[in-house]
């Protein structure tokens, strides 16, 4: 997944905004425009060498402004394992103080956690004032991946562990079409709440049994949809 469009060095489109997504096997997010922000998306099992899940240059360098927030960040890279990558490869964005992330989960193979700060590190997570509410490590507990239903269980600990972004006035609905809370947090993912396999449900609870999740869909800002 690259975002770039540059033409004579201008930044001809910014301010993209990628949301409610599941990628899986995808490279990686390399991000070359300005503004772009990436909220409650799943990337399942990125394949990219380094272990990196969003890298913010390309061919064309860093793009500045970049928001990342409500993302899982499962079992990232094909070098999963490693403790020194696994989240941002964006040193110029994150020392110029350009990045904003936080309210992220990650996790390499097997659950583990990547290296955290200090010492700060763009390898390391929670590095320059990053990523102070993120969940580094964990069974994240989606409730089938044999049959691709990624949706979480009732006792995870991404449910109400991201923040609210009603106030963006972006989106309010998941991936389902429920409902974001209005206040309160929001879970982290693009599913609000928890999968229960009935025809009815409460309080933030994902419980269609009919909808099927559709792999490497693409959503920005409702414009580009592939499912």
């Amino acid at each position: 997944c690259q975002l770039e469009n540059y033409e004579n060095n201008t930044n001809l489109i910014t301010n993209i905004v990628v949301y409610g997504n599941i990628f899986n096997l995808n490279a990686a997010a390399n991000c070359s425009m300005n503004g772009v922000k990436f909220f409650n998306n799943l990337m399942y099992r990125s394949t990219t060498n380094s272990g990196f899940w969003f890298t913010g240059g390309g061919s064309k360098g860093a793009g500045w402004g970049t928001i990342i927030k409500n993302n899982i960040q499962f079992m990232v890279g094909s070098n999963p394992g490693s403790t020194g990558f696994g989240w941002y490869n964006t040193q110029t964005i994150i020392l110029n103080g350009s990045l904003d992330a936080d309210y992220n989960f990650v996790t390499g193979s097997n659950y583990a956690a990547k290296a955290e700060a200090p010492p700060d590190s763009f390898q390391r997570w929670k590095s320059y004032g990053n990523e102070t509410h993120g969940i580094n490590g964990g069974n994240p507990l989606f409730y089938d991946t044999t049959n691709w239903n990624l949706r979480l269980q009732s006792n995870s600990f991404l449910i109400n562990a991201g923040t609210n972004l009603t106030s963006l006035g972006i989106f309010t609905t998941d991936l389902d079409g429920n409902a974001r809370p209005s206040s309160g947090n929001w879970t982290i993912g693009p599913y609000e709440g928890y999968y229960t396999p009935t025809s009815s449900g409460s309080g933030g609870e994902s419980s269609s049994t009919t909808k099927t999740i559709r792999i490497n869909s693409l959503r920005v800002g409702r414009i580009i949809k592939s499912q």
